[in-house]
């Protein structure tokens, strides 16, 4: 996995590694809302399957005002609930918006802008952002829902210096296995399916599920590479140890969609991620300074990953 992200030529994507993405859009992590018991209840219109209104419209607290993002397709919105509960919803356009074209994920071509929410599709989880993060319906890749395993605001925030945080993160990656299952599985715990669009077969390829680790007898404060790096990266790192990360979304390749889903920035005030411009909010190539880990003892830099899709005990649940 190290290997894949290792600096390469002069792509100035391949200065990064591993790095959290920007969101919200094609590939990358959901917008993610936090009503109160007193938030109003909003309509959802489902423009699911073939035509607008097609689905069943789901009533959710919105809270007023959320961001979803301006980008061309794919705007993911994760509303987690007081309870634990969690809705999902893919294609979403606020109130009075045009909506996406949706005839690539089977959907209309357009459907005329209301008073109304509208979505491609919209899945409760219950639990949700409490929950295991296994479920057997989502419109994603791996089942796993949006909001499973990504870098949120409480994380940067709560967190005290030498701690982590607390859950598993969740990987876009580009070398998922083919979904025929021939030679290596294409998913494992706690995935339920694969999108199906990778070809890969080569002992490199990843199942949808795998859960990568970073070496836990490597010291975060000491290692000579994280010497000055800032806290966030530190944790990060200890966050890989202790909980690791989780393939549960497929990247176009290489330098485009491989990272970590982060919450939308969006919605969080004028509050930003380390790792974006203080000034303007931008992320270097939707990814964060690169934590540069050489390899260790000799060995290459891939010895310092594994993931466990490998034949064990099912792994513990993804935590949030």
């Amino acid at each position: 996995m190290l290997t894949t992200w290792a600096p390469q030529g002069t792509n100035t994507w391949n200065s990064y590694w591993l790095g959290p993405r920007g969101g919200p859009g094609l590939g990358a992590a959901p917008a993610v809302a936090y009503p109160t018991s007193s938030t109003p209840n909003v309509t959802v219109q489902i423009n699911f399957p073939g035509s607008c209104n097609a689905g069943s419209p789901v009533t959710v607290a919105i809270p007023a005002g959320t961001d979803v993002g301006t980008g061309n397709s794919e705007n993911k919105l994760t509303v987690m609930l007081p309870n634990g509960d969690e809705w999902d919803f893919f294609d979403i356009t606020p109130p009075n918006t045009a909506t996406f074209n949706y005839t690539n994920e089977g959907g209309p071509a357009s459907c005329a802008p209301n008073g109304n929410w509208q979505a491609l599709e919209a899945v409760k989880h219950s639990p949700g952002w409490t929950g295991p993060g296994s479920t057997s319906a989502q419109w994603s890749d791996s089942n796993i829902p949006f909001g499973a395993g990504i870098i949120r605001k409480r994380d940067i925030v709560n967190t005290p210096a030498g701690g982590n945080w607390g859950h598993a993160l969740m990987i876009d990656y580009s070398n998922n296995c083919a979904r025929s299952g021939s030679p290596y599985p294409s998913f494992v715990y706690p995935a339920t399916t694969s999108d199906g669009n990778m070809i890969h077969t080569s002992s490199s390829c990843t199942p949808m599920g795998a859960r990568w680790q970073l070496d836990p007898s490597i010291n975060i404060d000491t290692w000579p590479s994280l010497a000055g790096k800032a806290e966030w990266l530190k944790q990060l790192c200890r966050t890989l140890q202790v909980y690791g990360g989780i393939t549960g979304h497929s990247a176009a390749g290489q330098g485009n969609g491989d990272g970590i889903w982060t919450e939308w920035y969006g919605n969080l005030g004028g509050w930003k991620f380390p790792w974006q411009d203080q000034t303007t909010g931008a992320i270097a190539n939707y990814y964060s300074p690169s934590m540069n880990l050489p390899p260790r003892n000799g060995q290459a830099s891939k010895s310092l990953i594994t993931n466990s899709w490998l034949p064990q005990p099912a792994p513990p649940p993804l935590p949030r």
